[in-house]
């Protein structure tokens, strides 16, 4: 079954500096505290952009999308953002406001129940040994070989996504989604 909660989007914005600015109401409870630390209001209020962003290549090519949005050019896609029980697609829009912030609004365009994914769970313990890359717009993991497969196969597959503790995640960007957006950007 496909359920919406959200019918307004959940808005950030970063100032001129790349600074996160803004988080609206909604961001707390789509982040509860104690959940995942680093994404908690008070872990990014004034904190550059850049830092919530671990990979090089999530970095580069947000880069690239902020500086087409100042230059006056708005940019949107979708992106998977699933919880441990719920796969979920969102929309983001990016513009341009005054005093050259950004704004991104994620917009809920999808949502449904399905059997949990203890990976995408944030209350285990992580091995922090132990890193596991998923592409921050499809949520596809990298196995090894530069093989990226959806979530749900990955934890078919077993092995490296089971155990105590599991895996810690790190964004990436795997390649299908890098030539999209990077295709998106030139056109």
């Amino acid at each position: 079954m496909v359920r919406l909660r959200h019918a307004a989007p959940l808005v950030y914005r970063i100032d001129a500096g790349d600074r996160i600015s803004y988080l609206d109401p909604e961001w707390s409870a789509e982040h509860p505290a104690g959940a995942w630390p680093r994404l908690e209001p008070g872990n990014l209020l004034g904190r550059p952009l850049w830092d919530s962003l671990g990979d090089a290549t999530v970095r580069e090519l947000y880069r690239a999308i902020i500086a087409r949005v100042r230059a006056g050019r708005a940019f949107k896609f979708c992106y998977r953002c699933d919880t441990p029980d719920r796969g979920r697609l969102y929309g983001m829009k990016i513009r341009l406001c005054p005093e050259n912030e950004v704004e991104f609004a994620s917009t809920l365009q999808r949502e449904q129940a399905r059997p949990a994914i203890a990976l995408l769970d944030p209350a285990p313990a992580r091995d922090d040994r132990h890193v596991v890359a998923m592409c921050s717009w499809c949520q596809r993991i990298a196995l090894p070989v530069d093989y990226w497969v959806p979530i749900e196969e990955a934890m078919l597959l077993g092995g490296c996504m089971e155990g105590d503790p599991l895996p810690r995640l790190e964004a990436g960007v795997c390649p299908p989604c890098q030539r999209r957006l990077s295709r998106q950007l030139r056109a």
